[in-house]
């Protein structure tokens, strides 16, 4: 009877305290606001928010009172009780100031951003994460700086082509992927260029306010550019050109007229220059000229060469860490050793014998583990780097990929140098990615952290937080303009007595490839791979065979779902020739037939090295040929490890190089019978 009374006296409480808990976590969820203060907040841009990928944070805060107003920006996930203390924030009289931040929300389930005086919050509001609209990799994505209320209306690509799309499938058609164009203002402009990789292209319509971005987002803006990023501004924006230009880590080329835009190369990427307006119906034109134009874009840049990459170990002897798992585990067999087994066998022996004998195994065990102890939390853990230096307009992009791995210490740093270096912590190392949860088409989800030694010119430290013998990842970025790109000259002679193939198969380039290599890098590039390519739509009877209802058949028997029916598997071919070295300075030369084979396998794309390998992307659409030079230097020209401000000492090591022939420069023999 006791019993029972309790557990209905426990229910009756628990019943009455769960509305106020309730309560209590609604009320510090509500919205807040304060008369004078007026904050604008986004997560993303135009409700596209992407977990796996380093989220944009920005605010807009004006203060309409005659006082000033300071506090801290601050984000809350009230689910989890994580929060993220973004800085503080000075308002005064009058005035109106713009925040960005990135960050990792991958573990967020909702997000609160408050605006904190003391203890009062002056400011709050959820920003959306799970919306729905995440970067579709079927898609190009174009962010639009518009800061007016007006929309330029670009059109869509045709409805066959829609269908024709899936979000597993690597190749485009021939006119392109759809494009989802994104509005965001000025002050929602990132300072960090990761964010920005997730889009394809950035569209300055020719009334902008400049005046609002300031010169980290440009940096921003300018790295993303030449990483791979194309931006469409007016002709008669001699300010965002300037901008850029001046920005930029990597010189721009002389402008280059190609059909509706005159084209500056930026390291990989470009800047179109447009002339008609946006926001008029006469200007119709020019926006189906843009749109055409970012439809037909490559997703494949720099991170993706990096992502798809990594070191194998080609080490006889053991890294530190995998040694202090070795002594830590040697040192409790011993210490098990002599304090039982030991102990066991003196059963025989006086007791004042045996209780000497533990002491002194005791006291030996002890100064032992104490100097283990200090040992392993003094000793530098392992770094693998795996990096690609990519050639480009007006200097090389190098990009690297870190896999850090403690050996017995805990809260550590990394440091690198190079030229405008950049180096942030992505978190714990993920080696395996599955259909239904692929790996990001951009940077990992990462916090950004400012460089701990701003002082040091040419070097960015950050805190690499971990477990003992943890393993974490973190990338860096570096540009060097001083390096000029090989000279690579592609010529194709047709083959006017070839005949033709029989109907059965589908017909291939026949001819004479001649291949001219200047190579006027300062270093020397090994096992060197010429790597052309291009992708055809499947034949009637091919196509017919993949689809089966709602999934469609690859050429390996893989059953791939697909987002509407319709959607065979495009064909690709692919010539790969082999060079052995180029030697700075050297000039190769070679002549052989065209021999364009089905890609069958990941042979095709992958080179392989001793110290790891690199998967290349496939053709980025239908119609479209492709040639790249990848090969491996024997070590980093930019971005170095700094083992002075490191706690990790460089193990394995793999630096590819990559550089890719414009579509432009590729012959238009070779072209016309694709």
């Amino acid at each position: 009877m006791l019993r029972a009374s309790f557990v209905v006296v426990a229910i009756l409480f628990m019943a009455q305290a769960a509305p106020s808990a309730f309560a209590q976590r609604n009320r510090d969820d509500a919205d807040v606001d304060t008369p004078t203060l007026v904050v604008e907040a986004t997560a993303g841009w135009e409700g596209t928010v992407d977990r796996m990928m380093p989220v944009p944070v920005s605010f807009l805060l004006s203060n309409f009172s005659n006082t000033v107003i300071e506090g801290r920006l601050v984000l809350r996930d009230p689910w989890n009780g994580t929060e993220a203390d973004l800085g503080e924030i000075y308002l005064s009289e009058g005035a109106t100031r713009s925040f960005s931040s990135v960050q990792g929300l991958e573990d967020w389930s909702s997000c609160l951003a408050e605006f904190r005086s003391g203890n009062r919050v002056l400011w709050r509001r959820e920003l959306p994460l799970t919306t729905g609209l995440e970067f579709d990799t079927s898609k190009n994505f174009a962010l639009v700086i518009n800061d007016s209320s007006r929309k330029p209306s670009f059109p869509e690509l045709p409805a066959e082509v829609e269908r024709r799309v899936l979000s597993s499938q690597e190749i485009a058609a021939e006119s392109g992927r759809p494009v989802q164009y994104l509005q965001a203002k000025s002050w929602q402009i990132p300072v960090h260029h990761a964010p920005l990789t997730a889009v394809q292209a950035m569209i300055f319509p020719e009334d902008t306010p400049l005046q609002d971005i300031n010169q980290g987002q440009w940096r921003a803006i300018a790295e993303w550019v030449c990483m791979g990023g194309a931006v469409f501004a007016h002709e008669d924006s001699n300010d965002v050109i300037q901008q850029l230009t001046n920005s930029t880590p990597l010189s721009a080329e002389p402008i280059l007229q190609q059909k509706h835009f005159a084209v500056r190369r930026m390291g990989l990427g470009s800047i179109h220059q447009y002339t008609g307006q946006l926001f008029r119906d006469d200007g119709a034109a020019t926006r189906q000229q843009i749109a055409d134009t970012i439809a037909r874009l490559s997703r494949n840049h720099i991170t993706t060469l990096v992502a798809s990459g990594h070191t194998t170990s080609y080490r006889r002897d053991q890294g530190r860490a995998v040694r202090n798992r070795f002594l830590v585990v040697g040192f409790f067999c011993l210490y098990t050793l002599f304090s039982g087994l030991v102990v066991l066998a003196m059963f025989r022996q006086p007791r004042r014998r045996i209780a000497a004998y533990t002491i002194g195994i005791v006291v030996v065990a002890s100064v032992a583990a104490g100097s283990l102890g200090g040992m392993l939390r003094m000793s530098s853990g392992d770094v693998n780097v795996f990096s690609v230096t990519q050639a480009g307009a007006g200097g090389v992009v190098q990009m690297a990929k870190l896999t850090a791995e403690s050996a017995g210490g805990r809260n550590t740093k990394m440091a690198i140098t190079g030229n405008r270096p950049d180096l942030q912590f992505t978190g714990r190392v993920q080696q395996y990615h599955y259909r239904w949860s692929p790996a990001s088409p951009g940077f990992p989800a990462f916090t950004w952290q400012p460089n701990l030694v701003r002082d040091v010119e040419n070097t960015y430290q950050i805190n690499v937080p971990m477990t003992p013998w943890g393993r974490r990842q973190l990338y860096a970025t570096g540009f060097d303009p001083q390096m000029r790109p090989m000279d690579i000259t592609i010529e194709f002679q047709p083959n006017p007595l070839a005949v033709e193939l029989p109907k059965t198969e589908m017909p291939i380039p026949v001819g004479t490839i001649e291949v001219t290599i200047v190579n006027h890098l300062p270093f020397r590039v090994s096992d060197c791979t010429l790597v052309l390519g291009f992708a055809r739509p499947a034949p009637s009877e091919e196509a017919s065979v993949q689809e089966t209802n709602s999934y469609q058949v690859d050429r390996f028997g893989n059953l791939i779902q697909q987002s509407q029916a319709g959607s065979p598997v495009p064909f690709e071919f692919y010539h790969t020739l082999p060079i052995a070295n180029l030697e700075a300075g050297a000039e190769y030369r070679h002549s052989s037939a065209a021999s364009f084979r089905l890609y069958q396998n990941d042979r095709s794309r992958i080179s392989t090295w001793y110290a790891g390998q690199m998967t290349l992307p496939a053709v980025s659409r239908e119609g479209n040929l492709e040639a790249r030079l990848v090969g491996r230097i024997d070590t980093s020209q930019s971005l170095n490890v700094d083992e002075t401000r490191s706690d990790f000492v460089p193990r394995d090591e793999l630096h590819v190089f990559v550089q890719e022939v414009p579509s432009e420069d590729l012959p238009d023999s070779l072209k016309a019978q694709l």
